[in-house]
Parts: C-alpha cells; structure tokens; sequence
C-alpha cells in the first residue's frame, strides 16, 4: 500500500480506505445460505388501458385545459425572455453614479 503524506494545517493523516469495506472472495458456486425462495407459477393477465381508466370526455377535457394552461405559461415565459434588454456594463455604471 501507498503511504500518503500528511495534510499541512491538520493533525490528521490520510490513509488508505480500503482498510474500512470487507474483502468478498470469488465463488465458483452461491452458497446454500443464499438461495432463492422456491417461485410459484403465476398468470399474467394483460388488460387494455382503456379497461383499467375508463376515458371520459370530463377526464379529457380537464387534461386538455391543464396542458393549455402549461402551453401558455411556457409562451409567457419564453417571451419575456426574448424581450428583456441586455444591459451593459456602462449603463449599469451610469446608473450607480446617478444614485450617489
């Protein structure tokens, strides 16, 4: 193992972390402690989503009022990006010797 020097500053010294996680040897085969319980048969039964949900207009029509609301807040926000004027540097000192 590598020595590390010591930190200036500090009374502690580094060493090497591999001291602190356990060593796990290969096996060529699991052990009997960690087998796997026994998996019993089961059917899978695949449904349509429109069994599960049933689709309703009044679902639907909630859905698409809540994404054109998020459509118009994102429109919102985009051009008030676009619109906002860069300031540079001499307007921001211009504007502090204003001030004072």
């Amino acid at each position: 193992p590598t020595t590390l020097p010591p930190l200036p500053g500090t009374g502690t010294s580094p060493t090497n972390p591999a001291g602190l996680f356990p060593t796990v040897p290969p096996s060529a085969s699991p052990s009997a402690g960690a087998s796997l319980p026994p998996v019993s048969p089961r059917s899978t039964h695949a449904s349509d989503a429109s069994a599960t949900v049933p689709i309703d207009a009044r679902l639907i029509g909630g859905q698409l009022a809540g994404l054109a609301v998020l459509a118009g807040a994102i429109a919102i926000a985009l051009v008030r990006l676009s619109l906002r004027k860069q300031r540079s540097q001499g307007d921001t000192a211009a504007k502090s010797d204003q001030q004072t």
